[in-house]
């Protein structure tokens, strides 16, 4: 098998059919398979093998498509790289993912500059752009040089398709490996979830180095036969006019994206009325901003949850709306979620623990981290760190990090929650919720609050609010007004940042 087949399927039943706009460039299925397979020939007149992992450090763009399609069609190994990352990281993802070869934006040529020399594992470095960079390859000449000989690789399940390295927001990014059949499963199941067709438009917001915009936003609506516009950089006003212009159909984004959206004053201006599906996640989702998107929008709002290698969960597309939800299981043969508690006891409904997995959609572990890795995957089940419970219909509710749990005088305190009551005042942009020390109680809550632009509240406003709809121990005892909250470069809202 190859997961990355379905550009040849698509090729040969609709060749002339759109699959990529970037910018003032459009391409078919006919020749995005031509450029993969002539990318194919450069890698492998180049010296790049089977199973060998090549880094794409690349802008959302034509190219980065390109090269993923290309990496994975040759049975090599794609590694998504986040160009922003400081220099000390990017230098452990290229060595602990033992990238051998590298597509890279000329830009980001200057932040490894000085680290090549301790890299001699790495030995290709193509570039993308029109002027020639010493020591490396020009990505367009190499194209122009090679054939379109099918290079596609009949590759084993277990076949690493990539390795993508988580966010970092909770210490530093971990390798994890997803094979070709992983990537199948996961992408099979969503399509289902998500109702996607190649009739379908997808926005590609998010950036494609992360598995949720590479597998979401990106392949998900290619492995379908469906057309991606891309969005090089986010940008609310830029993205509400690719969405009229092209008559986007599908956008997947967290929840700050979609945020930024509502919040646009210039929301009405936009017609947006072929937007269909919206995908949330990456984060906990306030209710009500899934509830005002819908309203304000028109097009459904899938929550979803999963993880770097992983996907577990969707709201169903039709049926009962619980906006709190982040879903039911997938509907994938041998995939089992459970909550469960210190002991791995499995809970009833109602009751808080770990949410705990296994079957076809989980990644085997962490790359190269055996210990990590032992404490993660326990007899076969792989342990989230996310707190969560279901409800008696077997919706799951994702409450918060293990890690992010607050303890005042004794009591738990989800931050989720509380930020989830802050997100229902008509003057919240953003809040996070983190705990600081008190030297009576261990613990309190603090809101760090952004305010919607020309709105007000005081701090004893917000603080009452909460009160009124919480039992008040997880009412923040401290509001702090910020104009910005720490984010990923995913647009993920850091809370380890905060503290």
């Amino acid at each position: 098998m190859n997961v990355a087949d379905c550009l040849d399927r698509h090729a040969a039943g609709s060749p002339a059919k759109i699959a990529v706009t970037d910018g003032d460039r459009t391409v078919t299925y006919a020749a995005l398979l031509t450029a993969s397979n002539r990318l194919i020939d450069a890698l492998t007149q180049l010296g790049v093998r089977r199973h060998d992992r090549v880094g794409l450090a690349l802008d959302n763009s034509l190219e980065f498509v390109i090269g993923h399609f290309a990496v994975q069609r040759m049975g090599a190994t794609v590694v998504g790289i986040n160009k922003r990352h400081d220099e000390s990281t990017i230098d452990y993802v290229l060595k602990s993912g033992q990238v051998r070869a590298l597509l890279a934006d000329p830009d980001f040529l200057d932040k490894i500059d000085h680290l090549w020399w301790d890299l001699p594992q790495l030995e290709w470095i193509i570039t993308t752009g029109d002027r020639d960079v010493y020591g490396t390859y020009n990505l367009g000449r190499l194209l122009a040089a090679s054939t379109a000989a099918d290079g596609l690789v009949d590759c084993r399940d277990d076949d690493l398709a990539s390795l993508f390295f988580t966010a970092g927001t909770t210490g530093r990014p971990k390798g994890v490996p997803i094979s070709h059949r992983v990537r199948a499963e996961i992408a099979t199941s969503l399509a289902r979830a998500y109702r996607v067709t190649p009739e379908d438009r997808a926005l590609a917001a998010l950036p494609m180095f992360h598995t949720f915009g590479c597998y979401i936003g990106m392949f998900l609506p290619l492995y379908q036969g469906g057309a991606i516009s891309v969005l090089r950089e986010w940008a609310p006003k830029t993205a509400l006019a690719k969405i009229a212009s092209e008559r986007v159909t599908f956008l997947a984004g967290v929840p700050t994206l979609f945020i930024q959206i509502l919040n646009c004053p210039d929301l009405l201006r936009y017609d947006l009325t072929s937007l269909r599906t919206c995908v949330v996640g990456g984060a906990p989702v306030p209710a009500n901003l899934i509830r005002e998107f819908e309203e304000r929008v028109a097009a459904v709002v899938i929550n979803t949850y999963g993880m770097t290698g992983s996907m577990l969960t969707a709201h169903p597309y039709d049926g009962p709306r619980k906006y709190s939800s982040i879903g039911l299981p997938l509907p994938v043969a041998g995939l089992e979620v459970r909550v469960v508690d210190e002991a791995n006891r499995v809970l009833p409904a109602g009751e808080v623990g770990e949410i705990v997995f296994r079957g076809p959609t989980m990644s085997p572990g962490f790359w190269k981290l055996p210990a990590l890795t032992a404490r993660h995957y326990r007899d076969g089940w792989s342990h989230s760190g996310d707190l969560g419970k279901f409800d008696e219909e077997g919706f799951l509710y994702l409450v918060d990090r293990k890690d992010d749990l607050i303890i005042t005088s004794g009591f738990k305190v989800y931050p989720t929650e509380t930020e989830d009551v802050l997100y229902s005042h008509s003057a919240v942009k953003e809040c996070l919720v983190i705990g600081v020390p008190h030297p009576v109680k261990g613990q309190v809550p603090r809101a760090m609050i952004v305010l919607k632009k020309g709105a007000q509240a005081s701090a004893s406003e917000l603080i009452e609010h909460c009160r009124g709809r919480l039992a008040h121990y997880k009412a923040p005892a401290e509001v702090e007004f910020v104009s910005e909250l720490p984010k990923s470069d995913t647009g993920k809202i850091l809370r380890r940042s905060a503290r």
